[in-house]
């Protein structure tokens, strides 16, 4: 959660993270910390799971159940344009077949090569 997020009653842009890599999910808060740091507003990170696959079983289940769990526990943007899907490697995979199967879940979709992670 963004710091200040229990004092505040702001609604939060969520990015949903999709992938395993333990490489990658350490790198996460510096990520997002840069990122805010440089003048992006403050956002909820969740980790969407390692039940990866590019079938639409895991599309379904972070759209349908991982999403509607979220913005009902969270002060969230409710909303496409409050989400962005990212991963790497095969959790490229699942945010891009999620962005196919429903385009309106997320606004932006970020994808990367867990390779360029591996040589920092």
């Amino acid at each position: 959660l963004p710091q200040g997020y229990a004092e505040s009653s702001d609604r939060y842009a969520v990015v949903y993270y999709h992938g395993p890599s333990a490489t990658e999910l350490s790198l996460i808060p510096t990520t997002l910390d840069n990122l805010i740091a440089d003048g992006m507003q403050p956002v909820i990170a969740i980790w969407a799971g390692a039940r990866l696959g590019a079938g639409g079983a895991y599309s379904r289940y972070w759209a349908e159940e991982i999403v509607p769990l979220v913005d009902a526990r969270y002060r969230t943007r409710a909303n496409g344009e409050g989400r962005v899907s990212t991963g790497g490697g095969m959790g490229a995979l699942a945010a891009l077949k999620g962005a196919v199967d429903y385009p309106d879940i997320a606004s932006g979709l970020a994808i990367f090569s867990i390779r360029a992670l591996d040589r920092h």
